[in-house]
């Protein structure tokens, strides 16, 4: 309705619209067969890959799938440039279990041929123009039914088959399939009544190897094969994948209630846990799962039941689950997800209707957790997942609030309400512990904002959306009891309150939107006992259709601003008692002001993801075009914030970009004149800073995970870019340069720098944090860098140098 729910809808739906092309790249392998699926891919190195195809139709009386011998491979040597097609002899009709190449001449295939040759092997040698039956693997026709092949190397491998026997069928080589061994019943759990495996599904991390069942249980060989035992993964079916010896998930799929659950395990595979935060609480049906090589990443594809959210998408964790992102969201059923190392990944669409038979590079981002030299994460520690900030103030160094709720557009009335969960979180200790409280705003509820002016007395003001309507509460113990304050006259069904804020114990001021005619603004001189409306006489009358936002409003003394929908600015220079008007000369937006008196207002237009910004220099009298705004102002604007005493301004922004990175910190020193980018990766919103090293932001909602909180732990923002020069002396060689940059920095004592390189656009291409004693030698690669001019900046806490470089 009124509040600033754009910014909400913005958050909650944001990588859901904005990554649609920038993290696969489609390849069709060119079959002379139309609509074949993946049914495998082997990923060599960069540059060699294999992949196995096939067609299915539910029509076989005796296998259920098999329709035709479409057994085919296909294989690339230049990293999908071009492309070799072949076919391979399974049978008619043919199913493939797996491929396994180790390198652009070598690969195994398994599969069934259903012409009653049963269970096969195949191997080639000259990049998949002969194939040879290797008939060691003493697999029955008409019984056994083989699940996979794998090679450690060209002469160590594995086979192996649902049971037969009483036991399932495994085969061991140690001459690249020449010869193969059954690995003996008694070294292999008995399976249970019905239980088979799946094709493809296993996992292999240096000489260990797992299988999972239809049972939901894992077996595990720490031997390459050799010896078994199995374990219970509590699900009563699915599928697997472990990323080290030690992590894995097993995922089952409710095909009638479009459902997935998830275990996760911490040893192996012994015990397993409920993953209970998967993103849209798991109603989706899982394709794959994959652990990303050198990296805490995991990827996982979906499939969603929503034409308006996206069918397929791709997710990223880098927390073991804790917490997902959503990368993207495509026309395309992906699944057979394999990666080599964070930035080289494959996977192939499933069959479907028609249509090529399609692969896919990764060509997003490393999946590399950005690990900011700025931020430090903090969650504190709800009991309940997945709340976003909504308002957060820093009191001192140590003294910490933030208020934090739950929203999902569903509420026919309010339209964002979804529950009671208003919590709210206070530390006392620079972050180290938080003391957790809810409010009893209403149920649902939405939170506008929260001020406190010590460890113990605070505020917090919302809408009750159960009939109760703006509301005013107040703590004057930690949050241990939250008590109304009902004397600011809101009314229950046309008031709407947006901010609450003290000057000190006894002296505050509360506003709403405008009610019979005026903006509705009260005032305390006694902590709230008592609130006085403000006479409309006081107050500009509004425009047709002018409403406030929730926490728009700033305080510099006894100055106070808030702003509006229609681009326009409120100010107060006692204290709210006496107020007039000016306008931003931009439609819709929200602003900020330093100590100084100069203002940024900002509009963001989220159709075209792009910012508009005005500056100020006499405390919003008068606005004009802020011209120098970083890429041109093609993003969206999470926050920004004055320094004290400063002319310094932080600003974090949402790109659309994967390669340059979606969420980013920017500095300018000079009013918004020259940006530089200091970070990339921390999403923050809703920051508070009360010096140029003490300030927080908060995470808004995202589709689920943690509710965090970041602490910024960089550089003094006012010396990070000027004031003192650094004492340090620094050398750059050679410049201009081609492959790397050397930085030398000599110093006399032991000290620790930071190390920022921009492009010509301020954007931050490298940043790093070295340290030492004298003499520090640092390289920076910048082979893969366009052309052009760089700014690089050493930093320490006492004073900052830049240097120009020219990449070749």
């Amino acid at each position: 309705m009124r509040a600033k729910f754009y910014f909400l809808c913005l958050f909650l739906g944001l990588n859901m619209s904005m990554l649609t092309s920038q993290t696969w790249q489609s390849f069709d392998p060119g079959y002379p067969d139309p609509n074949l699926g993946c049914s495998s891919i082997s990923l060599v190195n960069k540059n060699v890959v294999w992949a196995a195809h096939s067609h299915y139709t539910v029509t076989d009386s005796l296998f259920g799938f098999f329709v035709d011998s479409l057994a085919r491979v296909t294989k690339t040597t230049d990293g999908g440039t071009t492309w070799n097609q072949y076919f391979v002899p399974i049978g008619n009709p043919a199913f493939i279990a797996n491929l396994m190449a180790i390198d652009e001449n070598t690969a195994w295939i398994c599969g069934i041929d259903g012409g009653s040759g049963g269970s096969k092997v195949l191997k080639t040698s000259d990049g998949g123009q002969n194939w040879d039956l290797q008939t060691g693997a003493a697999y029955d026709p008409s019984s056994s039914w083989v699940n996979f092949v794998h090679f450690w190397n060209k002469d160590f491998g594995i086979t192996m088959g649902d049971p037969r026997d009483g036991e399932f069928e495994v085969y061991t080589t140690k001459d690249g399939g020449v010869q193969w061994t059954r690995v003996s019943g008694d070294h292999i759990p008995n399976p249970i009544s019905g239980e088979f495996g799946y094709n493809g599904d296993y996992e292999v991390v240096g000489n260990t190897i797992w299988f999972g069942t239809n049972k939901g249980r894992i077996f595990r060989s720490y031997d390459f094969g050799e010896n078994w035992e199995v374990f219970e993964s509590g699900l009563p079916d699915g599928s697997f994948d472990m990323g080290d010896n030690l992590h894995g998930f097993f995922a089952y799929n409710d095909f009638d209630n479009f459902k997935t659950k998830m275990n996760f395990t911490r040893d192996g595979g012994e015990n397993w846990t409920e993953l209970n935060t998967l993103p849209e609480n798991g109603n989706f049906w899982l394709n794959d799962i994959e652990f990303i090589p050198e990296s805490d990443a995991i990827i996982m594809t979906t499939v969603n039941n929503s034409l308006i959210t996206g069918l397929f998408r791709t997710w990223v964790s880098y927390n073991d689950g804790a917490q997902w992102t959503i990368l993207d969201h495509s026309s395309d059923n992906m699944g057979w997800l394999k990666f080599l190392d964070p930035e080289t990944g494959w996977s192939g669409r499933l069959q479907a209707l028609s249509g090529p038979s399609s692969l896919f590079k990764y060509v997003g981002q490393p999946l590399i957790k950005n690990e900011s030299l700025i931020w430090e994460e903090h969650d504190p520690g709800y009991a309940v997942p997945n709340l976003g900030c909504s308002s957060i103030d820093v009191v001192n160094k140590d003294v910490v609030w933030s208020a934090h709720a739950h929203y999902l557009v569903n509420d026919s009335l309010y339209g964002y309400f979804v529950d009671s969960l208003s919590r709210v979180a206070r530390t006392m200790d620079g972050g180290q512990t938080w003391k957790i409280s809810q409010v009893p705003l209403g149920n649902p509820a939405f939170i506008a904002n929260i001020t406190a002016i010590d460890a113990n007395t605070a505020w917090l003001c919302g809408i009750d959306g159960g009939g109760g309507g703006s509301k005013i509460f107040k703590t004057e113990d930690a949050g241990s009891t939250w008590k109304h304050q009902t004397t600011a006259a809101w009314d229950p069904q046309v008031s709407w309150v947006d901010f609450v804020h003290f000057w000190s114990p006894a002296k505050g001021i509360t506003m709403g939107d405008p009610r019979e005619g005026e903006f509705e603004i009260y005032h305390t001189a006694n902590g709230g006992q008592f609130w006085t409306r403000v006479s409309g006489d006081k107050i500009p009358d509004p425009l047709p259709g002018e409403f406030g936002y929730n926490n728009d409003f700033d305080v510099v003394g006894n100055t106070i601003w808030f702003g509006t929908n229609k681009g326009r600015i409120y100010r107060s220079s006692n204290s709210g008692t006496n107020w007039e008007v000016f306008e931003s000369g931009l439609p819709d937006g929200s602003f900020d002001f330093g100590s100084n008196m100069h203002g940024i207002f900002y509009y963001v237009d989220f159709l075209s993801f792009k910012t508009s910004l005005r500056i100020s220099k006499d405390g919003g009298t008068t606005w004009s075009n802020l011209t120098t705004i970083p890429e041109d102002g093609n993003f969206r604007m999470n926050s920004l914030e004055y320094i004290s005493g400063s002319n310094t301004i932080i600003m974090t922004t949402i790109n659309n970009s994967l390669t340059h990175g979606v969420f980013r910190t920017w500095v300018s020193k000079d009013d918004g004149e020259t940006w530089t980018q200091i970070d990339e990766g921390t999403n923050v919103l809703f920051m508070d800073f009360i010096s140029p090293t003490v300030g927080w932001g908060g995470q808004p909602q995202m589709l689920n995970g943690p509710s965090y909180l970041y602490k910024y732990i960089g550089s003094s923002l006012t010396g990070l870019l000027d004031i003192h020069s650094l004492e340090a002396t620094v050398e750059i060689y050679p410049n201009p340069a081609d492959h790397f940059i050397n930085v030398q920095i000599d110093g006399s004592n032991f000290n620790e720098f930071l190390i920022l390189l921009n492009d010509a656009q301020g954007r931050l291409m490298y940043k790093n944090t070295v340290n030492g004693i004298d003499f520090i030698n640092h390289v920076i690669p910048i082979e893969k860098f366009s052309s052009g001019l760089y700014t690089l900046t050493v930093s320490d806490t006492k004073g900052s140098t830049t240097r120009k470089v020219i990449k070749q």
